[in-house]
């Protein structure tokens, strides 16, 4: 029954059904959350960890500066607390949003594309457009393929471990705010910690239990923000900078596209350009329809596992049905041994009957 070849053509559909509908996917790995009001990425809890580190240096230089009553000391207080909020805001618009992926074109799933590349001109250069076998599309200008992500994204700069999803044309200004911002915030910090101890060296012996606690705390901010955000993002983002004057992204400087390789820079539009059009342009509109899509794959989910019980279903009969023809096979062969067993006493008994007779006739003899 396992090699019946109308079971087998039968797999073989639910197969082929099975692998159009994973092929049929809007979107790759990112997720749909608050009722199709957020789009964030695989490891979206990345945020959480980004805001707790975050937290940590700035709450423990409040509590500590509290103590100090001066006028100076309010101030920063002030300051650190109003970046510490837009930090949190912003990476909480950027971790949640569009990045700028694009949809996946279903209807060309299995079109065999020939041509994988084609070329279009920007600003009197040729640049190449490849075809994403992934997402079935040409990607346009600047549009790469995220790996973690599984999606395509416009003006793709790179994966952000922080937000826990692409860096791309819809949510840049937000990660470029989040590096500024904070690494003003440590500075900020440091300076006025430096300050602080500076000063409190020079007229005080720090005697006193509430000092010592101070003079701990404002050390360890001065590590903290020295080591994780002034040697890391305040690096990052003069980084970013240039980027911004050089009108490339992070991912186009990487893979030494155009500006090294052709010596042009096709996208630059001049450094104020370059700022306006990345840092305070209005956010394109995005071209998901998350409503839709979260729709779509609640279908694709349920006609899955509708597949997979099916598949079950006739794997489980098909195994009742050879588990049957086995015992109807060891049945009949046991009720042939059986037969086989009483002749073969029948014919013992005769033979014995027959040899009891003939030693009866020798005896009357």
């Amino acid at each position: 029954m396992s090699d019946n070849p109308t079971s087998n053509n039968n797999k073989n559909i639910r197969q082929s059904d099975k692998l159009s509908l994973l092929h049929s996917q809007k979107i790759g790995n990112n997720k749909i959350l608050c009722g199709n009001k957020f789009l964030v990425g695989k490891k979206y809890y990345h945020i959480i960890f980004s805001i707790l580190l975050l937290t940590l240096p700035t709450g423990i230089y409040i509590s500590s500066m509290i103590k100090i009553n001066s006028v100076s000391t309010i101030f920063f207080i002030i300051i650190n607390i109003l970046l510490y909020i837009l930090i949190f805001i912003f990476l909480l618009i950027g971790g949640c949003s569009d990045p700028g992926i694009l949809e996946r074109n279903n209807e060309f799933a299995f079109y065999d594309n020939r041509k994988s590349i084609i070329k279009v001109n920007i600003q009197g250069h040729m640049i190449n457009l490849n075809y994403c076998y992934t997402c079935f599309h040409f990607r346009p200008p600047r549009t790469s393929h995220c790996a973690e992500c599984d999606n395509c994204v416009q003006n793709f700069d790179h994966h952000c471990l922080w937000m826990g999803t692409c860096v791309g044309k819809r949510n840049y200004k937000y990660f470029y705010y989040i590096l500024f911002l904070t690494s003003l915030c440590a500075l900020i910090q440091t300076f006025s910690c430096v300050g602080y101890l500076v000063n409190h060296f020079k007229h005080s012996n720090f005697k006193s239990i509430n000092s010592k606690y101070i003079v701990i705390s404002l050390a360890f901010v001065i590590f903290f923000d020295v080591m994780f955000i002034i040697f890391f993002l305040t690096k990052l983002c003069y980084v970013h900078t240039s980027l911004l004057y050089q009108g490339l992204t992070f991912y186009e400087k990487i893979k030494k596209k155009y500006f090294e390789v052709l010596n042009v820079k096709p996208y630059s539009r001049g450094f104020w350009k370059n700022i306006y059009l990345k840092l305070f342009r209005k956010v394109p509109k995005s071209k998901l329809n998350l409503k839709e899509i979260n729709n779509f794959t609640e279908q694709i989910n349920s006609n899955n596992d509708n597949i997979n019980n099916n598949i079950l279903n006739n794997i489980n009969d098909n195994n009742n049905i050879i588990n049957n023809n086995e015992i109807n096979n060891i049945n009949n062969n046991i009720n042939n041994n059986n037969n086989l067993a009483k002749d073969e006493l029948e014919d013992t008994a005769g033979v014995n009957s027959s040899v009891k007779k003939e030693e009866i006739n020798i005896d009357r003899k």
